[in-house]
């Protein structure tokens, strides 16, 4: 999802994609990050994230 008053007035709606496979979706969101110069944050709760992708960094308590 791209909120909309992330995009610097460029859009005017929410951009939600459809439902993709892990790989897809974290590749698309790099490459929407990249393209509109924004941050990407990645929530994992069900722990879908492959180590060979890289390492998520975890807050230590």
């Amino acid at each position: 999802m791209l909120p909309a008053a992330a995009s610097r007035g460029r859009l005017t709606t929410d951009q939600i994609s459809a439902q993709l496979p892990a790989q897809d979706a974290f590749r698309g969101a790099i490459r929407l990050a990249n393209d509109v110069k924004l941050a990407l944050v990645v929530c994992d709760p069900d722990g879908v994230w492959k180590s060979e992708w890289g390492d998520l960094y975890q807050p230590i308590d």
